[in-house]
């Protein structure tokens, strides 16, 4: 089994990745689609991202993002992660849960 390497990007990086063209079984999502809809809606809930970290493949082409949610809590973290492809190896995706702070 081949180890995928992933590497940091900016946000800006993964914005300007060419997005492949819709097919008749495909359609893709853009990671522009992802993440400015993730920070839309976290913006109309009010909540605010403390902390942002973006990787992917070589050419971009599979995201993985992580967010920490800024929050009144000082035990715990909330912690946002999503995911998305565009060579249809991996759907895309979204979790968020509680980060617990060890001292």
């Amino acid at each position: 089994m081949k180890h995928l390497i992933m590497n940091n990007f900016s946000e800006t990086e993964l914005l300007e990745v060419p997005v492949p063209n819709k097919t008749l079984t495909y359609s893709p999502i853009s990671h522009r689609e992802i993440i400015e809809g993730i920070k839309e809606q976290l913006d109309i809930k009010g909540f605010k991202i403390k902390t942002s970290n973006y990787k992917a493949n070589h050419e971009g082409t599979k995201l993985i993002g992580y967010y920490g949610i800024e929050h009144t809590d000082s035990e715990l973290g909330i912690m946002m992660a999503f995911r998305n492809s565009y060579n249809k190896t991996m759907s895309a995706g979204l979790a968020i849960g509680g980060q617990v702070w060890i001292c």
